[in-house]
């Protein structure tokens, strides 16, 4: 699938040419949505494969950033049939579309009851073109939930939400000194445990959704064979949890709303606005000190959050919510913070 002759620069300028040949011809819903009488509001698919372009070197880094990049321009022109223009292409890239939307936004963003519903997408095989390697790093299945996670992290928080600067109600509720607000706290996984949950009895289930994606995330994160497997034993640790783009200041990050007009989002703002500097720092002084978030999955939640709002997925899957089923909300350090789509971003 990707061509070692061409150079990532020429490859990146080919698959926007095609996206370009492909915004004219094509830009209907995933199919499996469709009867779910889902409007398609600003939703585009062109509009979801340039955003997975355009966030790429995000979700990779400073150093992986061309990693990333080339492996979705890679499966971009992949898709190339006998003309750019043909129904063969269109199709191709709707379904590589469908697939990233599906089994990597989608499981991100929805809670785990939903992913019933995303299994009726047929994945692209352009989508994963390690499957077989990722494979071999699936051997571990993730257990019970670790029930010291929330504990640890808020401890390392001094019970603060690090964006709002509210305060755990729990913990500040007989304290009459308090000149900030206090709310209900809940922890939240930045890499999302249902994206590292996968059955091992199941082969159906671990081939046709899981191994999707995480061949998806090892890709588009450019993730090493050591993160890879460190995915299912870290997953409830304090390193995948709290939420944020890393700056050139270590562990001091970057907030941005992706919706500031959106309904529901941030009744109360961030700390110092829309945009303002979140720093993770441990106050615990725990021997030994308690991890701070790893910075590769805040990319990664950032690259999600920017995907979403700029191709109008995150607004699909509101709807979605809406209309089928309670809304699984996220929740940003407390429920005065909540948010129905990942809105939040990183610079």
């Amino acid at each position: 699938m990707d061509d070692a002759g061409l150079t990532t620069e020429n490859m990146v300028e080919d698959a926007r040419k095609m996206l370009e040949d492909f915004k004219e011809c094509h830009r209907s819903m995933p199919t499996w949505l469709t009867k779910y009488n889902i409007m398609q509001g600003k939703f585009k698919l062109d509009l979801l494969l340039t955003a997975m372009l355009d966030f790429a070197p995000m979700s990779g880094g400073p150093e992986r950033g061309q990693g990333s990049l080339r492996y979705v321009a890679a499966a971009i022109c992949a898709c190339s049939g006998p003309r750019r223009e043909s129904d063969e292409t269109a199709n191709a890239l709707s379904a590589l579309a469908m697939t990233w939307f599906a089994r990597f936004l989608w499981t991100f963003r929805m809670h785990s009851s939903y992913k019933k519903y995303s299994n009726e997408a047929n994945p692209s095989g352009q989508a994963t073109p390690t499957s077989v390697e990722t494979s071999g790093f699936m051997f571990d299945a993730v257990g019970h939930r670790n029930s010291t996670m929330a504990t640890k992290v808020f401890k390392r928080q001094r019970q603060f939400c690090p964006i709002t600067g509210v305060g755990s109600r729990v913990h500040f509720d007989n304290n009459d000194d308090t000149d900030f607000l206090c709310a209900d706290m809940e922890n939240s996984h930045i890499f999302k445990r249902a994206a590292a949950e996968f059955n091992l009895d199941n082969p159906i289930d671990s081939c046709r959704y899981a191994m999707t994606t995480w061949d998806i995330i090892r890709n588009y994160m450019a993730l090493t064979d050591e993160e890879m497997e460190a995915i299912v034993p870290t997953i409830d640790d304090p390193i995948s949890s709290s939420p944020s783009t890393v700056t050139e200041i270590p562990n001091e990050y970057t907030i941005q709303l992706h919706h500031p007009k959106f309904r529901h989002v941030f009744p109360v703002l961030p700390v110092g606005g829309r945009e303002h500097r979140v720093v993770f720092k441990d106050y615990s002084n725990s021997d030994p000190p308690i991890p701070l978030p790893n910075t590769a999955y805040l990319r990664l939640h950032a690259a999600i959050a920017g995907i979403l709002s700029m191709s109008g997925a995150g607004e699909v899957m509101d709807e979605f919510e809406d209309k089928h089923g309670k809304p699984a909300l996220i929740y940003w350090g407390s429920q005065t913070t909540i948010s129905k789509t990942l809105c939040l971003g990183l610079t």
